[in-house]
């Protein structure tokens, strides 16, 4: 009975991880320079803390810990395969993990291992771009998902100051401009005469 309720939750996380994967693909599509990946239960990092958090004060080390993470996908893994986890912990290690595990089993078999994002932009991780590069990532990925009436960005200047990403979320905003109502709060005169199009200013000034 146990075993067919977990396969239930780890069908929902995984029919919950194609859906975030499908709306990704949407916005993967629907621009070059924007692209995002997810990888199923790929958050080891976040794994590695809950199990840290579970197992305090039971004598395991972090490198115990870490190889968990790393050769576990989740606890439900590590109730159906416990020749595996006696193996990573020998000795009274896999007693101790054993005892804890037992003793909090329903929070082992129910956390849910997060999905690991990577987001890159213009073929480099996020992480490693300016503060304006990630604004203008920002815009295009609301722009990508194509479901806004209405879209309002203050000040734009205080980021998008590169003239190569005033060009990349020009180019977006200018095919969507007939289908979206653009509000932006400006001091830059410049800006109205940068961001308009062969039909007409994306901009009124008032």
């Amino acid at each position: 009975s146990l075993n067919s309720e977990l396969q239930k939750l780890n069908q929902l996380w995984h029919d919950e991880y194609r859906s975030i994967n499908e709306e990704i693909e949407k916005i993967n599509t629907a621009q070059s320079s924007l692209h995002i990946e997810i990888s199923y239960k790929e958050n080891k990092q976040a794994f590695q803390a809950f199990l840290s958090g579970m197992v305090k004060g039971s004598g395991l080390y972090a490198r115990d810990i870490t190889r968990l993470a790393s050769d576990f996908q989740d606890g439900i893994e590590m109730l159906k395969d416990e020749k595996k986890l006696q193996a990573l912990l020998p000795g009274n290690k896999f007693f101790n993990f054993k005892k804890v595990f037992d003793e909090n089993l329903g929070e082992f078999l129910t956390y849910k291992v997060p999905n690991k994002f990577e987001i890159m932009y213009r073929k480099r991780p996020l992480k490693e771009h300016s503060l304006g590069q990630r604004a203008s990532a920002l815009i295009l990925f609301i722009l990508a998902q194509k479901e806004n009436d209405l879209i309002i960005i203050d000040q734009p200047e205080d980021d998008l100051h590169n003239q190569t990403i005033y060009n990349d979320v020009i180019k977006e905003i200018i095919g969507l401009k007939s289908q979206i109502q653009f509000i932006f709060a400006t001091h830059n005169p410049n800006i109205p005469l940068k961001w308009s199009g062969k039909t007409g200013p994306i901009f009124r000034l008032t």
